[in-house]
C-alpha cells in the first residue's frame, strides 16, 4: 500500500510546463503557468470528477478522483473487487476499507495533502511549494532536450520531473531500493481551458507497474462538499 500511495501522489500531474530557456525555479512555474491555459483559466475551475482505469502490476484496477476546491479531494478505488476510498475536507483525512473508516497516519496525510495540487489544478507554484525543488539544468532524456527540475515533495523522496520544448511535462523519475521509478506522462487533452495529461505509466525495473488512462472529466460540476467529510463511526 505504502507503494500504491507513492504512485497516487505522482498520477495527475495537471499544471505543469516550462520553456528551452528556463533557468530558475521561478521560470519553471511562470512558464508552466502560460503552457496550462493561464492563471485565470486554472483559477476558473472550480471542481473536477475524473474516472480513470488501467492496471496495477497486472491487475485491473479502477479510480474515480473528485476534487473541490479550495482543499476537498477523494479518490476511490477498486482493485481486485476490493473498495478503498482516502478522503479530505481539509481538517480530516481518512480511509475506509472493506468498510472500516480510520484516520489517516502522519505520513499517509502528509503524501495525501501534498499531493492536493496534482490533482486539483492548482497551478506548479502550489505543487513545487510542497517540497524543495532547484532547476538543475538540460538533460537529454528518451531523444529529448529537457529541462530538468529536482527536489522531493513533502512526504515523498527525491524526485526529478521533465519538460520538453513545448513546455509540458513528459517523464518523472523517483529513485527507489527496489529500482528507479520512470512515470511517462503523454496525451494532453483541454479540460475547462487547461491541459491536464490523460495517460500515465509507472515503469521500474524495465516492467510496467501502472498504467492509467483518464476516460471521462467533467469540470465545474456541483459537488456536495458533505461527501468529503468523514463518515461517522
Amino acid at each position: 500500500m505504502k507503494k500504491l500511495n507513492l504512485f497516487l501522489s505522482l498520477i495527475l500531474i495537471l499544471v505543469m510546463g516550462t520553456a528551452a530557456s528556463a533557468q530558475t525555479v521561478d521560470d519553471v512555474i511562470s512558464k508552466a503557468t502560460a503552457a496550462m491555459g493561464g492563471q485565470s483559466a486554472i483559477d476558473g475551475v472550480k471542481s473536477l470528477k475524473m474516472s480513470m482505469t488501467g492496471t496495477l502490476q497486472d491487475k485491473e484496477i479502477e479510480f474515480e478522483v473528485t476534487i473541490l476546491k479550495p482543499n476537498n479531494k477523494m479518490i476511490k478505488m477498486n482493485i481486485m473487487d476490493m473498495d478503498i476510498i482516502t478522503a479530505t475536507n481539509g481538517t480530516d483525512y481518512w480511509r475506509s476499507q472493506m468498510g472500516q473508516v480510520k484516520d489517516m497516519t502522519v505520513a499517509a496525510k502528509e503524501q495525501f495533502g501534498s499531493s492536493f495540487y496534482q490533482y486539483s489544478g492548482a497551478s506548479i507554484a502550489g505543487l513545487i511549494g510542497n517540497g524543495t525543488f532547484i532547476y538543475s539544468g538540460k538533460e537529454d532524456v528518451d531523444g529529448i532536450s529537457a529541462d530538468v527540475v529536482k527536489g522531493a515533495f513533502t512526504g515523498s523522496g527525491p524526485v526529478s520531473m521533465y519538460f520538453d520544448a513545448t513546455g509540458l511535462p513528459f517523464k518523472m523519475l523517483m529513485p527507489n531500493e527496489e529500482g528507479d521509478l520512470h512515470m511517462s506522462i503523454t496525451d494532453y487533452r483541454d479540460v475547462g481551458g487547461m491541459l491536464i495529461a490523460y495517460k500515465f505509466e509507472s515503469i521500474t525495473n524495465g516492467e510496467s507497474m501502472m498504467a492509467l488512462e483518464i476516460t471521462e472529466v467533467e469540470a465545474n460540476i456541483d459537488i456536495d462538499p458533505s461527501i468529503f467529510a468523514k463518515p461517522a463511526q
